[in-house]
């Protein structure tokens, strides 16, 4: 079965696979950045941001003859190397090497307080980048533990301006310049909380929650499947109000620390989300995602909810699904930049209209490209919004539509300013890349394992209620039996009614491939079986088949049976009966 389509049961690996993929582009990213070659395309320097380090002479100069076809290695004390092979210079000549010593004021974003480089070229030209490495062991002791190594650049009558560096497989910083105007080893100090980001997310695939307290008092007639580690499960007794009929009520409490989907089934008497996401909150969400708000929950990490359901005339099993797809991960790496609280209604709205607004970035398998470009959008789009006054209120006006909540979103993003900042600066002189490789450094540690979790589907079982027993009557005493039975008024049926059996299929909401199928059974015979197959134009034979116990009014369906993103046509067969057929 090809990756573009999978059953309802299985979402969670085959997005957790697309997960996997991406952070392993990541950790290949990673090592690009040790390892690649430097002539790749690398980001562009920034002007003007750094005030002007003091630069001065250390020890007398160098002086070196070179050709072409003699390569370069000169060794640089309390520095490094320079090094080039045969070809990098047109003519014969010389290079004067003279080392510098460096400061920088204080706060400044990059810190230059180590040694330096200037290289005068004397009778002949650069033909090819020369290689500066910064392997003295001096150098790499300057080197903080939380700093990210640039190299600031003086072009002749320019600007300082900050580069970013390379590293050899063995984690020595380098740079490939033909520039040879002051070159200062540098660094950024990265904050605490940007270590904080990566360590969280970590904690997303790696740490389970604690499940909440549950007195575990559901009604006799209702028990649950659970075949999956995504989530906790609670059961309790919810009578409802005034008539005083016993529901059953299950509470959905996520195991993870990152954004998933829940599907839940129809047939419920109530959905209570008020504890993540007030109901317009979910509804502008669900609309924005294009899910379904009323059967589809989007949970935040250790996010809970709750439904309940009556007892049915006949079995049934009510089916949840709990799913990852590109809009789960975009919430989830979005609110971690915005450093915003996802169970926090006003917090989670600040984020949101952010998120939706650069989701677009995101196909429905994430790639590293995807990555590079949400994040990039999540930083760049939230800092155009708080730029200028009152952009950020009437962004959140657009897609709320209601003032006060426009302005809850609006001033939980202004909390963000600080680090917004910081990280967009950073990302001009690092690049998106080397800005998440130090940011989401344990991205692949973090999303490992997600694919190897169980499906996401549970089920809650309900018993039927007992028939009511018909009432009896003693025959009169004060009349003789008749001596002969009266002709029945209504003779009884001979047969039963006949049945009409049908199955409609529509096109449900996003799947992590293509969209799910959505299918009502009727007009099948209460209480019998019936296994109904998905099918498509790829797998004409059926890739996915699942049973169904129709209820008493010879109904029974699901919002989420299967997926599939192959195409053009789309339909189900059971019992005999085949739907109508759906394209997407």
């Amino acid at each position: 079965m090809s990756l573009t389509r999978a059953s309802a049961n299985r979402p969670g690996r085959t997005v957790g696979a697309a997960l996997a993929a991406v952070v392993a582009l990541v950790l290949v990213s990673g090592s690009s950045c040790t390892g690649d070659d430097p002539r790749k395309a690398q980001p562009g320097p920034v002007e003007g941001v750094e005030p002007a380090p003091n630069v001065n002479a250390d020890g007398e100069p160098i002086t070196v003859d070179v050709a072409p076809d003699q390569p370069l290695a000169v060794a640089v004390a309390g520095l490094g190397r320079l090094v080039a092979p045969s070809g990098a210079f047109t003519s014969s000549g010389r290079i004067v090497v003279r080392k510098l010593r460096s400061d920088t004021p204080d706060g400044s974003f990059v810190v230059a307080d180590g040694p330096g480089i200037d290289v005068s070229i004397q009778g002949t030209q650069v033909a090819s980048p020369i290689t500066i490495l910064f392997d003295d062991p001096a150098t790499a002791k300057l080197l903080p533990k939380n700093g990210l190594p640039v190299v600031l650049h003086k072009p002749d009558g320019g600007q300082w301006e900050a580069k970013p560096v390379s590293f050899t497989p063995d984690g020595v910083p380098y740079l490939m310049t033909t520039e040879f105007s002051p070159n200062l080893f540098g660094w950024i100090r990265i904050p605490d909380w940007i270590r904080n980001i990566g360590d969280s997310l970590a904690d997303y695939a790696t740490q389970r929650t604690d499940p909440r307290g549950c007195a575990n008092n559901a009604p006799n007639w209702s028990s649950v499947d659970k075949r999956t580690t995504l989530v906790h499960l609670c059961t309790i007794t919810n009578v409802e109000p005034g008539s005083g009929v016993p529901r059953t009520e299950i509470q959905v409490q996520s195991n993870r620390r990152f954004f998933q989907w829940v599907s839940v089934p129809p047939g419920n008497d109530y959905l209570w989300t008020g504890a993540i996401q007030p109901d317009w909150l979910r509804r502008i969400i669900g609309n924005r995602t294009h899910h379904d708000p009323d059967r589809e929950v989007l949970l935040p990490g250790n996010g809970w909810f709750t439904a309940g359901y009556r007892q049915p005339a006949q079995q049934e099993a009510k089916q949840f699904n709990a799913y990852l797809d590109h809009w789960s991960m975009a919430f989830s790496i979005g609110t971690n930049i915005l450093d915003l609280d996802p169970r926090d209604p006003p917090a989670f709205s600040g984020a949101a209209f952010i998120i939706v607004k650069c989701v677009g970035e995101f196909s429905l398998k994430p790639n590293w490209d995807d990555v590079k470009d949400f994040v990039k959008c999540v930083i760049t789009e939230a800092l155009s919004n708080l730029d200028v006054p009152g952009r950020a209120f009437r962004s959140a006006l657009d897609m709320y539509g209601e003032s006060g909540y426009a302005k809850a979103a609006e001033e939980q993003l202004r909390k963000s300013t600080q680090r917004l900042k910081w990280l967009g600066k950073a990302m001009r002189i690092i690049g998106v890349a080397g800005l998440i490789q130090t940011v989401y450094w344990q991205l692949p540690d973090a999303f490992s394992g997600m694919g190897n979790d169980h499906p996401g589907r549970f089920t809650l079982n309900l018993k039927p209620r007992p028939p009511t027993p018909p009432t009896t009557q003693k025959p009169p005493t004060t009349q003789p039996p008749p001596t002969q039975p009266p002709p029945p008024t209504h003779p009884p049926p001979t047969q039963p009614p006949p049945l009409n059996p049908r199955i409609e299929l529509s096109q449900g909401g996003t799947a992590p491939a293509g969209w799910w199928y959505a299918v009502t059974l009727s007009g099948f015979a209460p209480g019998s079986s019936v296994t109904v197959t998905c099918r498509d134009s790829v797998d004409p034979g059926g890739f996915w088949n699942q049973t169904f116990v129709i209820g008493g009014d010879g109904r029974a369906g699901d919002s989420t049976l299967c997926y599939s993103g192959d195409g053009p046509d789309h339909w189900v067969t059971g019992g005999g009966v085949e739907s109508n057929h759906v394209p997407w």
